[in-house]
């Protein structure tokens, strides 16, 4: 597997998106994903040159890419920030570091595209629902995901290792 990042520098530039796509499909990626604050472009980019997306924020952008839509993130925030308005009402509001996912119904996986075999569904389904724990892998700069039952504070884990790269 190669992946390749491209830097835009900004959160919302529909012509570097379309170009970055574009690029990418140049050099004959599979599959594009971005994080962008409207993934339209990417997805409706990558649907006109025949390549796969993955998209984020919202699971409507798979209008976008009927024949190659992968599946992507799809945010629900109506419960946190409904939360937080009752906190504020309640005068109980206080900042924290708060990182709600998978577990909390915050972020959920987007339906497949039509084109999704069911085998890859089967599979991404299983690691989806094994993702309801959060932290429980670490993965490292070898590329190896380390299983961890409680990694306890993983930014304080990746703030003491460089070779930490993320966990999910």
């Amino acid at each position: 597997v190669t992946t390749y990042a491209i830097f835009t520098g900004s959160w919302s530039d529909p012509g570097k998106e379309a170009s970055a796509t574009n690029g990418l499909a140049d050099r004959g990626v599979d599959v594009v994903a971005s994080l962008v604050d409207s993934p339209i472009t990417v997805v409706q980019t990558a649907e006109e040159r025949g390549i796969w997306s993955i998209g984020y924020h919202s699971a409507a952008v798979a209008d976008f890419a009927p024949e190659d839509w992968l599946s992507g993130v799809d945010f629900h925030w109506g419960p946190l920030f409904t939360k937080y308005a009752q906190q504020v009402i309640d005068g109980t509001w206080e900042p924290a570091f708060d990182r709600p996912g998978i577990k909390e119904g915050i972020a959920r996986l987007a339906p497949f595209g039509d084109n999704v075999p069911m085998d890859v569904q089967d599979a991404i389904n299983a690691v989806y629902s094994d993702a309801a724990t959060p932290f429980n892998h670490l993965f490292m700069a070898d590329g190896k995901s380390l299983a961890a039952a409680n990694p306890g504070d993983p930014a304080k884990l990746i703030a003491e290792s460089e070779k930490v790269l993320g966990w999910g």
